[in-house]
């Protein structure tokens, strides 16, 4: 007898990621049909050419019945903006979950932060049924029921653990062959900067790997800062990458992952980015803006905290210089693999409670 699956639609203002692949191959796996609404132009790094996606122009979501879907699955703080009237029409049909990644809090402008903060989380807290929520920082910026928010944090999906975990790494002092990586998503450009400058400072004394893009945003900062020759040497610009085949192979390759933001976007003070999940499992030793939520978390076991500031380049080159001599020494890092399960597990349980919301929507 041949089972009707339910139908889920994703809304989502960006091209697929990994975040949102664990999440179709959670409900894909769990008998439902998903189908995807996305702006494929918005995250060019991202590389899914081999990735099975049932595709609509996201420029046509008014033009969806909602009848024809269980529910909506909203992500993106752009989606309430530009598809604010059909969202209220399926808000009266079919139930709506909002997924938040990050907060649109961008801006270093006080007034204008209150003002997007006010719009977005009055938007998601009136026109969603269930929120589900990256970071537990984000929790109290919601007029939502804490019953009907849920926390999915962005550690990957079981065989990427598995995949990860291979390659917990020794901390064996090594100034041989220092590698700093910076994966994803080139947002912050300010902080490229300063590492950039830094390793002009400290005379090449590591190689800087980058994966991600847009690869055009990265040699324009090369250019400005006159680091062209040091292309192919000592600054690699690696491009897109295919998350589930590759991302092993960049752990690999890293000694830290830098994953130093703008810390004066309220953004980047509350969000715990998939990076911080990556190298708990790699034991890679995390760089992170010093005064944010993801500081708390990561140090002083997982990585190192540093300025984030174009005026602080002197402090941030002395902080650094000392991460790369002592490495791993500062580091109280979890090296029981039992105790890496453990953290797996409780990490997984975040997956099963969002099904059994889903479920009993």
């Amino acid at each position: 007898m041949k089972i009707n699956k339910k139908k889920i639609l994703l809304l989502v203002d960006h091209a697929i990621d990994p975040r949102l692949r664990n999440r179709i191959k959670l409900f894909e796996s769990n008998n439902y049909d998903v189908f995807v609404c996305a702006d494929k132009e918005k995250g060019s790094w991202v590389d899914n050419e081999n990735i099975d996606i049932k595709y609509f122009d996201y420029s046509k979501f008014k033009l969806l019945k909602c009848r024809e879907y269980d529910f909506l699955y909203v992500s993106g703080a752009s989606v309430f903006i530009k598809h604010f009237v059909p969202l209220l029409i399926w808000n009266i049909y079919k139930p709506i979950i909002c997924e938040v990644p990050d907060l649109p809090l961008r801006s270093q402008n006080k007034l204008k932060t209150i003002l997007i903060r006010l719009v977005f989380t009055n938007l998601v807290s009136f026109l969603c049924t269930r929120l589900v929520v990256t970071s537990p920082f984000f929790i109290n910026m919601f007029k939502v029921k804490k019953e009907n928010i849920y926390i999915r944090e962005n550690f990957p999906d079981a065989n990427i653990q598995r995949k990860l975990i291979q390659l917990r790494k020794t901390r064996e002092h090594s100034n041989d062959n220092i590698v700093i990586g910076i994966i994803g998503a080139i947002r912050y450009t300010e902080q490229i900067e300063l590492l950039l400058n830094s390793q002009k400072y400290l005379e090449n004394s590591f190689h800087i790997h980058i994966y991600g893009g847009p690869s055009d945003r990265i040699y324009s900062i090369i250019e400005k800062l006159g680091l062209n020759n040091e292309v192919g040497n000592t600054i690699k610009v690696l491009g897109s990458f295919n998350y589930e085949s590759d991302i092993d192979a960049i752990y690999k390759n890293i000694t830290f992952n830098y994953t130093v933001y703008d810390a004066a976007q309220p953004n980047v003070r509350y969000a715990l980015p998939n990076k911080l999940y990556e190298s708990i499992l790699t034991n890679t030793p995390i760089l992170v803006a010093k005064d944010t939520c993801l500081a708390n978390v990561a140090t002083p076991k997982y990585g190192y905290a540093l300025p984030y500031k174009l005026s602080e380049q002197s402090e941030f080159n002395s902080l650094l210089k000392c991460i790369i001599e002592k490495q791993f020494d500062n580091i109280d890092n979890i090296d029981d693999i039992d105790d890496i399960m453990r953290l797996v597990d409780d990490w997984n349980s975040q997956d099963e409670n969002v099904l059994k919301m889903i479920n009993n929507i």
